[in-house]
């Protein structure tokens, strides 16, 4: 069916078209002025009905948002902050504006009402919100368009309202409403057919022009009515003003408490305005100040008025706040101290219109900086003496420290310490040459790769205990040396605390006790032969005397006096023996003092020889001498008894007939003696071990030839003693040769030798 006649009658709201009513019909129609006018008269009543429907369901709902609000103002003005009280009426916060959830933010403490998203998505929303913000609201029907996250709880927060209490302190409140899943029915589809009239201009259909068509609207919810806007701003300023009120309330109290005082100069008039405080700062009685710049003049100290002038000048000319301190004058006659601030606010074109500042006395910090700099004076001067002591102490404490590294590095025993994790941090020279490291090497634990490894698990097992004790430590262990040397050191440690008892570190030293050992060894085994050498003659001796004693040989005189002369023998042998060890020991500790004189060497030769010769003659043995000019410095007895004991040694070793021969020679800078015989030999092994203590080539030798064992150790002693040298050459079979050598002195006691 077409269309041959159509009238259409627009509905508007607020001067916005809200709908049509279209009329069509089949026919051709004439629709007169009237009719016309009477459709129009009728859409404009229809109009205004629903406009004024609107406005008073409007005015219904302002009337009771406003009792809403007027709740909240009643409780948040009895309440320390606005969120305690807009969160005792929960409810009524979401009614205000028609939400199914809200959030209180006040300086970041989230408290939620209802359905709202999780804390962190919140935190993360006014996060974002606060970007967004524009006069203090934000609020969108569509959150995700704007904040795609919001997609996730667009269940709950598809509309979002937001109102900024403060910005500054973060006081926030948030409303949210959920998503409304809307299917809008639509007329005139735009994908519907269209017929043509056979001209091909389009046929007007009221059946396809006006079809029906369905959209479904999603991430939307309701849209935010224009009154809940209005309510939620009213609410703001009613907050703000009441926060205002209470902060004024705090400076005033503050105000009062630190006795400031508020001044305002208001620079058109030429008036000023004081605070309570002020008054009672410069002597007034309040209320009576006249406001005007001369009352304020006449009361400053003449002394200082052209300096605050000028003070006053400077900060308006270079546009900076102002800050002075001055005194005023009370009416009692009484002096007191003022500082002043202020700051200058200008017009559009820069003049200064205003200046605003504070005033607070300042006369207890004047007569504390009065005293104040006289105590610093004084400082100084204590600071000077002091000075001068502490560079005194410094010098002295430097010199101390020079002499404490000056013993420490020349100290003969080694020095380190241990910081209190029992890290070496410190070693003398001498503790580097025992250990064998450098003083890098040692720190740390450095010093451990130094000690022989069968030592070191000991070691550090019991410096574990002892140092867990805070006790000394005392071991002996071995140190290695990079060429293999092994050194034997003895160490101890004390623990070192500080003036509170805390354990700070250990000091020790290490001393290197490898010859004392050795000697120690020496010692041991010296007792051990002195022992046996001494056990042998007197179990000889006892043996003898014991069968007398007993009487078992008082019927046989001849073994009788057989064994008086072996007890008598093994007597003398052990007197020698006891002479030749006092003798030695004598020697070797430096208790026997040379008595050096200049001697002739061919006499020293002489009386020698006449010594043995009785012993020579019982072994028919020759004795030839080949004696030389030569003079030496030495102690006469001892070179007699050193050549004596050659002499004896040859003749007892020689075979009969054979000849032991004695010479000596003159060198350059020493004289060489020599005794020579034709005896057995002495094999090479022991040709330096002859010169120690109870060495013999045979040990057989002591009991056949009568000897000691010590002769030639005392030779060698009393040779060093004079700084020679003695040695001996052989060859097994032929023979042996003794030598020893006196160096000859180039000045002695003063008198020179050519």
């Amino acid at each position: 069916m077409g269309v041959a006649a159509s009238m259409t009658i627009t509905l508007m709201k607020d001067q916005k078209l809200w709908g049509l009513i279209a009329c069509h019909h089949e026919t051709p129609k004439y629709i007169s002025y009237e009719l016309r006018s009477a459709c129009k008269l009728l859409a404009k009543f229809i109009a205004l009905e629903m406009s004024c429907k609107k406005d008073s369901e409007d005015r219904v709902h302002k009337i009771y948002l406003k009792s809403i609000c007027a709740k909240f103002i009643e409780d948040i003005s009895q309440e320390h902050g606005f969120a305690e009280g807009l969160l005792k009426q929960k409810d009524n916060l979401l009614e205000l504006v028609g939400a199914s959830g809200a959030v209180v933010c006040a300086k970041e403490t989230l408290t939620t009402i209802g359905k709202t998203p999780d804390l962190a998505e919140i935190k993360n929303l006014i996060g974002w919100v606060e970007t967004q913000l524009n006069n203090d609201i934000f609020y969108t029907d569509c959150l995700a368009k704007h904040y795609p996250a919001a997609e996730k709880f667009m269940e709950v927060a598809s509309g979002l309202l937001v109102l900024a209490v403060s910005q500054m302190q973060k006081h926030y409140i948030l409303w949210f409403r959920p998503e409304v899943i809307q299917t809008v029915n639509w007329a005139g589809k735009l994908d519907s057919s269209v017929e043509f009239e056979p001209d091909g201009s389009r046929r007007l259909s009221p059946r396809n022009s006006f079809e029906l068509w369905q959209e479904i609207v999603r991430l939307k919810s309701l849209p935010w009515k224009q009154c809940e806007i209005e309510i939620v701003l009213e609410l703001r300023v009613t907050l703000v003003g009441i926060e205002l009120r209470k902060i004024n309330q705090q400076l005033t109290l503050a105000l009062s408490a630190t006795k400031m005082g508020f001044w305002d100069w208001d620079l058109l008039t030429n008036r000023i305005i004081w605070s309570r405080e002020h008054e009672q700062l410069f002597g007034w009685v309040p209320g009576t100040f006249d406001g005007s710049y001369e009352s304020w003049e006449a009361h400053l100290y003449p002394e200082d008025l052209s300096s605050v002038n000028n003070a006053i000048n400077k900060a308006l000319n270079e546009q900076v706040d102002y800050l002075h301190e001055y005194r005023v004058v009370w009416p009692d006659g009484s002096i007191h101290w003022i500082e002043g601030k202020g700051k200058f606010f200008y017009s559009e074109e820069g003049e200064a219109v205003r200046m605003v500042g504070t005033v607070i006395e300042i006369s207890d910090r004047k007569i504390a900086e009065k005293a104040l700099h006289k105590l610093n004076e004084q400082l100084e001067i204590r600071v000077l003496q002091r000075t001068q002591e502490l560079e005194l102490s410094q010098a002295e404490l430097g010199q101390s420290e020079a002499l404490f590294r000056s013993l420490s590095e020349c100290s003969p025993v080694g020095i380190f310490k241990i910081d209190a994790e029992g890290k070496c941090i410190y070693t003398n020279p001498r503790c580097q040459a025992i250990g064998g490291f450098t003083s890098a090497e040692a720190l740390g634990d450095g010093w451990m790769q130094f000690v022989h490894p069968e030592d070191l698990k000991a070691v550090l097992s019991l410096w574990s205990v002892e140092k867990s004790l805070d006790r000394e430590f005392s071991s002996e262990f071995r140190h290695i040396h990079r060429d293999g040397t092994i050194r034997f050191c003895r160490v101890k440690t004390a623990p070192i605390f500080s003036g509170n008892g805390q354990l700070i570190g250990h000091v020790g030293t290490v001393a290197d006790v490898t010859e004392s050992r050795a000697i120690e060894k020496m010692k041991n085994e010296f007792i051990s032969i002195v022992s046996h050498e001494l056990r042998t003659p007197l179990a000889s001796i006892r043996g003898s005397l014991g069968l007398l004693v007993a009487g078992v040989l008082q019927n046989q005189p001849e073994t009788a006096k057989r064994m008086l002369e072996i007890a008598s023998s093994d007597t003398e042998r052990l007197v020698r023996l006891v002479n030749d060890i006092l003798d030695l020991e004598r020697l070797n500790s430096s208790q026997v003092t040379l008595a050096k004189q200049w001697c002739d060497a061919a006499t020293l030769m002489r009386q020698s020889v006449e010594t043995v010769h009785s012993l020579a003659a019982d072994n028919k043995i020759n004795l030839s001498i080949l004696p030389e000019t030569a003079q030496i410095w030495a102690e006469p007895d001892r070179i007699i008894q050193t050549l004596v004991n050659f002499l004896s040694n040859a003749i007892k070793f020689s075979p009969p007939g054979s000849t032991v021969t004695l010479r000596v020679q003159a060198m350059v800078d020493r004289v060489l003696f020599e005794v020579k015989d034709r005896g057995r030999g002495i094999p090479a092994d022991k040709l330096e071990t002859i010169f120690g203590r109870f060495q013999q080539v045979d040990a057989s030798d002591s009991r056949q030839k009568g000897g000691t064992g010590l002769g030639l150790a005392i030779c060698r002693s009393i040779v060093q003693q004079h700084g020679g040298r003695i040695w001996a050459e052989s060859v097994v079979g032929e023979g042996s040769s003794f030598y020893f050598t006196l160096p000859v002195p180039f000045e002695v006691e003063g008198e020179k030798k050519f």
